[in-house]
């Protein structure tokens, strides 16, 4: 309720870039202005030729100068559509709305007001209100505008003394200032949401210049896949109580590998996937479940892994789905629940843990079903947990290590591969070391071993 009452609030205030844009917002009411001269001369040449004469003429015998008047905006509206055809002359834009809008709203005030007892005239007036504040000027001009109809309108009213005592002049007049007063609100409430529009619109452009700026600066699908990939890597990953350090090798066909540390309220997030195929749809949807995750936990930073996943699965499927490819993620969410406990969900590449008290590493399986595979995944996935001492790693990492291939290797491909036993003895031979040697020790033991595919591990040490 509160929120809605501030959005009120905030309605009527003057937007906070207001000011610093009115000379392009001027510039945007005098595009539009441009485009309505034609339209509005034409009309204004033609509108009233008929009243001229012939209705004023059977109505009010007694006015014989009110075809003047009504000639009066044939001519003005003539002199405006000649001026359309020089650009000189034809000023930034608004000015000629203001030559037109000026005579229509002085003159049919004015005569009105002295046939102010004939509702028919009046109800012409009030329509001549109601155009006004549709037309693309700035609020002063606008209410100006309602002004020079309102004004000529009580002097009228004030020379020629038309009988209002009448029950459909009383209602004809009622209607009258309620015209005016929705006039001059619909001024107030036009003036801000064509300044957001404007905004908006300018925000859009800056957002394509950038873009466009962005687009020139990369080359070709590759490199866009590479920047979305290592842009959305977290530049300094940290957890209290932990030394923390990752790599991501973006290999020369991009797939989508996708590591985090995410510090959310009073909880820590681990996350480590692999988008199935290469190039940038693969790096598009990592970006997605990037974007998904961080707005579920800003909303929601106690939720529980599965509850996550399900959560990032239902927001991503549908999307998966527009590509028009058959795309799938393996994911590992983990929770750090202090203490060294955590828990954990989702599909991914087993979890090795090396325990300081015993010199071993132990394998975790993740569980569950990867991302995008099927529109809902509850009750698919559940949460899991493991607990860490002091002094013990966790090694977190993708395929694109452990399905490595030995340079010159031998013809059968399995006896090829890097493998998990591999890494699993790099991270034993090294777990008493700090997380950057470890880490630096997994690449150096990948240097005989090609791939086609990213490189991507993530090391974490308890200290405390």
């Amino acid at each position: 309720m509160s929120k809605g009452i501030s959005k009120l609030f905030d309605f009527f205030r003057t937007h906070p870039k207001k000011k610093a844009h009115e000379a392009a917002f001027m510039a945007f009411l005098n595009a539009q202005s441009r485009a309505l001269h034609r339209p509005i001369a034409l009309l204004g040449m033609v509108c009233w030729l008929g009243f001229a004469f012939d209705t004023d003429p059977k109505l009010h015998p007694e006015f014989p100068d009110l075809l003047y008047f009504r000639l009066g905006l044939t001519v003005v509206c003539g002199i405006a559509f000649i001026l359309t055809f020089f650009k000189k002359l034809r000023g930034k834009g608004q000015g000629l709305l203001y030559l037109m809008g000026g005579y229509i709203a002085i003159s049919c005030g004015y005569f009105t007001g002295r046939v102010a007892d004939d509702a028919s005239y009046v109800a012409g007036v009030q329509i001549v209100a109601l155009l006004s504040v549709l037309m693309p000027l700035n609020r002063r001009a606008l209410n100006l505008l309602l002004s020079s109809v309102f004004v000529p309108f009580i002097i009228a009213v004030v020379i020629y003394k038309p009988d209002l005592s009448s029950p459909a002049a009383i209602y004809s007049m009622n209607n009258l200032i309620i015209t005016f007063v929705l006039c001059f609100i619909i001024v107030f409430v036009n003036d801000r949401l064509r300044f957001a529009i404007f905004y908006d619109r300018l925000k859009l452009s800056d957002s394509n210049q950038e873009l466009t700026k962005t687009k020139d600066a990369l080359w070709g699908e590759m490199e866009i896949a590479k920047k979305i990939q290592t842009v959305l890597l977290p530049e300094k990953p940290a957890i209290n109580g932990f030394e923390v350090s990752g790599s991501m090798m973006p290999a020369d066909q991009v797939g989508g590998d996708y590591y985090d540390v995410i510090n959310a309220g009073d909880m820590d997030w681990v996350v480590i996937g692999d988008v199935s195929g290469h190039g940038v749809p693969a790096g598009l949807i990592m970006m997605m479940v990037q974007t998904s995750i961080h707005t579920a936990l800003r909303n929601n930073a106690n939720m529980s892994p599965s509850d996550l996943m399900v959560l990032v699965n239902e927001t991503i499927a549908a999307n998966i789905e527009k590509l028009h490819e058959k795309k799938y993620m393996t994911i590992t969410v983990i929770a750090y629940h202090k203490e060294g406990r955590f828990c954990f969900s989702g599909l991914h590449q087993d979890i090795l843990i090396y325990r300081s008290a015993s010199k071993k590493v132990e394998k975790i399986p993740t569980n569950g079903i990867w991302l995008g595979v099927t529109e809902s995944i509850d009750g698919m996935v559940k949460d899991d947990t493991f607990s860490i001492d002091v002094n013990d790693v966790i090694l977190l990492y993708t395929d694109g290590i452990i399905e490595a291939n030995k340079v010159n290797g031998r013809s059968d491909h399995d006896l090829d591969l890097y493998g998990s036993k591999r890494l699993a003895g790099v991270l034993s031979r090294l777990g008493e070391k700090s997380t950057d040697h470890i880490i630096t020790g997994v690449l150096d033991s990948l240097n005989d071993y090609k791939t086609d595919d990213d490189v991507t591990v993530l090391a974490m040490k308890r200290c405390e």
